[in-house]
Formats: structure tokens, C-alpha cells, sequence
């Protein structure tokens, strides 16, 4: 019914903009009872039935439209950051990801499979990719690891020649696996895991140059095992790194004018 502080109008109009009616009209059917038989009613109800695929496809269509506008909104925003080289993506899109096979003694070499689906965005250079397919696996992949799907040539593997973009940034440290000195710079290195790449990715990097990185993970490394007698010996060898040179005593300087200036004597 219209109300006065509704300006006149049915709640009904005021809430929804539809036609108010009458609470009687439900009861009170203005036409006469018509019988119809019940093939008339099962003919509308498959008329029905048609047109709720159709209008779903329109929403659908409409709800995909509004996601590739964010999508492509979220791809420009990344692409105007400053310093950032790396392919950007966003959740929902469809990417190929890499999978190291560690064949023909080259852990380097790599196997483009999907497509599947980001479904998380961790931080700029590493996200979650979901399977299509059941048991729908998400895993973590980096972002150098991952392409669009329309723009991968599918089915090749890719011979990777540098092991890691230092100049790019972006790789980071998840594990830290091992320590040993090397036999051929005579300095010690650890074996690292890098986070978003496959395990066979992993390498050896400075150890000097891994505290300075991530100090908690270097220090969580070290008092993980106190007996080791390797790691006691790499933290003594970088402590003493640390320290700098004694400066040499300053030497006395020869007062050369003096000298100069000294009488002979005749």
C-alpha cells in the first residue's frame, strides 16, 4: 500500500522501481478462471527452460567483458612502474608455466605445459597457478617461469643459458639447503632454493653474498645445526671477513729540509 513518507509509493516501487499493487490482487484475480490443459503447462515451463540458458550466457558474456577490462587495467598499471622488466600478470589469466626436466645433464632445460590459471598474486614476481583440470594442483611459479597462453609457442622446451637475472631482481631466496667451500674460488657457497622455482633450478651462490641478502634465513641456517663443523667453520671465515685490516704503523717522516740545510763541515 502507498505510504506518506514514501512520497506516495508503494515500498514495493520505492525499494525495487516495480509497479506496486494490492495484497488483495493475489486472491482477488481480476479475470476468470480459465482451465488449461497440462501440456499448455509443461510447453511454457520448456519455454522457460530455453531462455534461462540464453540469459545466462548475456550475464556471463557481460561478467567475462568487465574481467578482461580489469585484467587489461591491472597489466597497464604494472607496466607503467618504473624498474620492473619482467612480464606482468594478473589473476585470471591463462599462462603457460615452465617445468625444469633436468635431462641431458642441462637442469636448465625447460618444458612449457598448460595452460593454467593464476589464481594468486603473492607479490610482483611470483604467483599461483591452478590446473584447469582436476585435482586442479595450485602451485608457486615465478614470474620469469610463466607466459601468456596466447602469446606462448606451445610444445618446446627453451635452453636457458644464465642461471639467475641478478640485473633484473626478483628471485628470491626460499631455502637454504647446504654449505661447502669451493674447490675452486676456495670460498665458501651455500645451496640455495629459490622461491617459485623447480628444485633442480637450485644453486650454489657466495655465501657472503646470501647473509647480506637474507641475514634471518643465513642465521637460522647456522643455528639449525651447532655441531656442524663445516657451518662453524663458514660463519669464523665470514666473521673474519667482516673485520677489517689492522692499518699499518705510521712511519716517521724524515725531515728532509733539515737535511737539506745541514752544514758541511770544511
Amino acid at each position: 500500500m502507498p505510504a506518506d513518507r514514501l512520497g506516495g509509493k508503494t515500498p514495493l516501487t520505492a525499494f525495487t522501481a516495480l509497479p506496486g499493487g494490492s495484497q488483495l490482487t493475489s486472491i482477488l484475480h481480476p479475470r476468470e478462471p480459465v482451465d488449461t490443459p497440462v501440456e499448455w503447462v509443461t510447453q511454457e515451463l520448456l519455454a522457460h527452460l530455453e531462455e534461462v540458458p540464453v540469459a545466462l550466457d548475456g550475464l556471463h558474456a557481460e561478467m567475462v567483458d568487465a574481467s578482461e577490462k580489469r585484467r587489461r587495467a591491472a597489466r597497464e598499471r604494472h607496466s607503467r612502474r618504473q624498474g620492473v622488466k619482467l612480464q606482468k600478470f594478473s589473476e585470471g589469466d591463462f599462462v603457460l608455466a615452465a617445468t625444469a626436466t633436468g635431462r641431458s645433464g642441462n637442469k636448465l632445460a625447460l618444458l612449457w605445459r598448460g595452460p593454467k590459471r593464476i589464481v594468486k598474486a603473492l607479490n610482483d614476481f611470483t604467483f599461483e597457478v591452478a590446473d584447469i583440470i582436476p585435482p586442479f594442483d595450485v602451485s608457486v611459479r615465478h614470474a620469469s617461469r610463466l607466459q601468456l597462453y596466447r602469446e606462448a609457442a606451445r610444445g618446446r622446451a627453451e635452453e636457458l643459458q644464465e642461471q639467475a637475472i641478478y640485473g633484473e631482481g626478483g628471485h628470491l631466496v626460499e631455502a637454504l639447503r647446504d654449505c661447502r667451500l669451493s674447490p675452486d674460488t676456495h670460498r665458501y657457497e651455500m645451496f640455495v632454493k629459490w622461491y617459485g622455482l623447480d628444485d633442480v633450478e637450485s644453486s650454489w651462490e657466495p655465501a657472503e653474498n646470501i647473509k647480506q641478502d637474507v641475514p634471518q634465513l643465513f642465521q637460522a641456517f647456522l643455528d639449525a645445526d651447532h655441531h656442524d663443523t663445516l657451518r662453524a667453520e663458514m660463519k669464523r671465515a665470514l666473521v673474519r671477513l667482516d673485520v677489517p685490516d689492522p692499518a699499518p704503523p705510521r712511519q716517521p717522516r724524515r725531515n728532509d729540509r733539515n737535511q737539506n740545510h745541514r752544514r758541511i763541515p770544511q
